[in-house]
């Protein structure tokens, strides 16, 4: 056995620092102690004093080492209690007794030894070590409170690990909940194009993804401009580069220029450090404005000037920023209109209109109405965390028969609230589709629709349109987007006979 108390005080200190958790602390000290005196359990117990709890890791001795263990218990033993509040060793017999409770006497102990672990701030602790012989000399007097502070440490050492720990596992859950934000934020949504007003509009856009030139989506308001951007953006070759996005009308005129182009510290009140701008941030990637029409004539000059040049000039800083962005921008005003009232420079329509897709109203788009709806339905369903109810077809007449002044941002808020409303497996349209009846009769309650039926009216449409023609041009294959071959398979499981199509 160890003699000295230095060679214990090391091998406390190291079995201290070792151990990353309390019961593996409890063991590796139990370990140590064992070589300096005959130990037969050790328990180390950490405890709010407000209350009679406390966590305790006990080791004792078993086949091929030391067992330890964590767990809750009782602190009904009064010597505890006269340790914790004391702040001195307590050493006795079993016979004068520890705890009616405690695991720590173990058989055949002549001695118990109560060592406080109060050296420092946090929670008050204690060690209690059952001994089967009298307390060795290397463990007398100032020994106990050695062990104490040595013991206090070690609980210090665990409890920042478990704090670091805590904290790490907080950050990979913020990590990952992040990840899955910024994968629906980029995620490019699939786009609804059956109608031939919308495909043409995406042939457009997919000519022009791969290159760099600046696009300009016209169309109305809600009409999805931001969703086709980012579909360009997904498309080029600086899919991998930020897509950085500005709505021109939200930003104050005063600060659009500092949005835009970025500023240095104190180039006016309250710019107390430098800021970088939205055409910094987009460096490499693609940069979209939307409703350009609303820029300021002074914002429009700078604008024109990096779209030119590749330069930037921050506010209040005299050195120029060479920016590499691939601009896309879109308005629903009619910029010929602004150019020609003045509200608009020229030259700046020209280097935007360099190739201008126009997006169809929703209201142009009847056709994509039906899977529009269930793409809708679906998203909204799975954002509220609520199944999707099935579309009647007096509820799809609705709001195929709606104008749709918002176009698919009203059709979209429009179909969130008849979800939120709707309680049975039918989706019940909130009263105030535009254009439709606010009271319109009750629904058959078996006139709801399948996916097959939908595909079925789709198709059926399509084939009465085209007077039963599948192949070729103006056929019902292009018509739906399909490859013939595909549409004829549909057509066979769903048991259409184009004959029924064709005139008499």
């Amino acid at each position: 056995m160890r003699t000295t108390l230095a060679e214990l005080v090391a091998e406390l200190a190291e079995a201290g620092v070792g151990g990353h958790t309390r019961t593996a602390v409890a063991r590796r000290v139990a370990e140590a102690l064992s070589r300096s005196c005959a130990l037969l359990s050790l328990e180390i117990g950490w405890c709010d004093p407000k209350s009679t709890r406390a966590t305790v890791a006990v080791a004792d001795p078993s086949r091929g080492g030391w067992r330890t263990r964590e767990h809750w218990r009782g602190l009904h033993g009064t010597r505890v209690q006269r340790v914790l509040r004391s702040g001195e060793h307590y050493a006795s017999t079993p016979s004068e007794g520890f705890s009616d409770e405690s695991e720590a006497a173990g058989q055949g102990a002549t001695q118990f030894v109560v060592v406080p672990l109060l050296a420092g701030e946090g929670e008050p602790g204690y060690v209690a070590l059952s001994l089967e012989d009298p307390l060795p000399q290397v463990l007398a007097g100032s020994g106990l409170k050695t062990l104490g502070r040595v013991l206090r440490v070690a609980h210090r050492n665990c409890s920042l690990i478990e704090r670091v720990a805590s904290v790490s596992r907080q950050a990979h859950v913020r990590n990952v909940e992040l990840r899955e934000q910024v994968d629906r934020l980029t995620r490019v949504p699939e786009v609804v194009a059956k109608s031939p007003a919308m495909r043409a509009a995406l042939e457009r856009i997919d000519a022009v993804a791969a290159h760099g030139t600046s696009v300009l989506l016209l169309g109305e308001s809600g009409t999805g401009k931001s969703v086709l951007a980012r579909r360009i953006h997904a498309s080029s070759s600086r899919a991998a580069r930020p897509f950085v996005e500005v709505n021109c009308g939200a930003l104050p005129e005063t600060l659009i220029e500092s949005e835009l182009f970025g500023h240095s510290a104190g180039a006016f009140t309250g710019a107390s450090k430098a800021h970088r701008g939205r055409f910094e941030r987009a460096n490499g990637g693609t940069l979209f404005l939307d409703e350009v029409g609303e820029l300021p004539l002074g914002s429009q000059v700078k604008l024109l000037r990096a779209l030119q040049d590749g330069v930037i000039e921050p506010l209040g800083s005299e050195r120029e920023v060479s920016v590499d962005v691939r601009l896309l921008a879109a308005t629903n005003q009619p910029l010929e209109q602004l150019v020609a009232q003045g509200e608009f420079r020229e030259d700046l329509f020209y280097r935007l209109n360099v190739f201008p897709i126009t997006v169809p109203p929703l209201r142009e788009r009847q056709e994509d109405l039906p899977e529009l709806v269930a793409q809708l339905l679906a998203e909204i369903g799975a954002r509220l965390a609520k199944d999707a109810p099935k579309l009647s077809r007096a509820a799809l007449r609705r709001l195929i028969a709606a104008p749709w002044p918002g176009n698919v941002r009203e059709l979209a808020n429009t179909l969130e609230r008849s979800l939120i409303l709707s309680k049975g497996k039918r989706l019940e349209l909130s009263d105030d589709v535009a254009g439709s009846s606010p009271t319109p009769p009750a629904p058959d309650p078996d006139d709801e629709r399948t996916f097959e039926e939908v595909v079925r009216a789709c198709i059926e449409r399509a084939l009465r349109r085209t007077r039963g023609k599948v192949y070729g041009k103006g056929g019902a294959a292009e018509a739906l987007g399909l490859n013939p071959s595909t549409l004829q398979t549909k057509m066979r499981k769903l048991g259409i006979s184009r004959g029924h199509f064709v005139p008499r």
